[in-house]
């Protein structure tokens, strides 16, 4: 392959990989937009050790109508399957060091129904998969968007990873101080 053919390659590589990176659009059918999905995280505001920090997630649909939520990437997968928090020591990052799963296509049982106005909640212990060894301020973020699904009926969810898409979920953060 000569160098121009690759450079050309290259940029419709970069092209392809940051379209499929952008946020989804909003206001289409079988799609949520960024104010349909919230997630809220609790946490204790100070632990006296590590051996636990754990953070309770909850995730509500404020839109009118009932929708089917892909879990991966959210504690209502059933733990932590990946890097889904974003965790700051004093400023600092602190990387992830827990599994990271790799996924096939999804099926029914990966989505979670949350109906007009209703929540699902799940708690993960943190410490588990990051080092809260230091005493200090710790911020806890939910990353996002994530590669993810969002249908308003069984009959539109994703079959196969290629339709699935970045799904904005609003999130604040919370902070633990860990004492010394």
């Amino acid at each position: 392959m000569k160098g121009s053919q690759f450079y050309v390659l290259l940029s419709v590589l970069a092209v392809t990989i940051l379209g499929a990176c952008a946020p989804a659009s909003t206001g289409a059918a079988g799609e949520a937009s960024q104010s349909d999905l919230e997630a809220v995280l609790q946490a204790p505001a100070t632990l006296p050790d590590v051996n636990s920090v754990e953070v309770a997630f909850t995730l509500t649909n404020h839109s009118e109508t009932g929708l089917y939520v892909l879990t991966w990437y959210t504690p209502l997968e059933g733990g932590l399957f990946g890097e889904i928090f974003q965790i700051e020591w004093n400023g600092q990052p602190v990387p992830y060091e827990g599994p990271l799963v790799m996924r096939g296509d999804p099926i029914p049982e990966n989505y979670v129904f949350l109906a007009a106005g209703a929540s699902a909640s799940a708690t993960v212990d943190l410490a588990d998969v990051y080092d809260f060894s230091e005493p200090g301020e710790y911020t806890i973020s939910l990353i996002s968007p994530r590669i993810s699904d969002v249908a308003t009926s069984e009959g539109e969810m994703a079959t196969s990873v290629d339709d699935l898409g970045p799904i904005e979920i609003a999130s604040e953060s919370v902070t633990v101080e860990i004492e010394e």
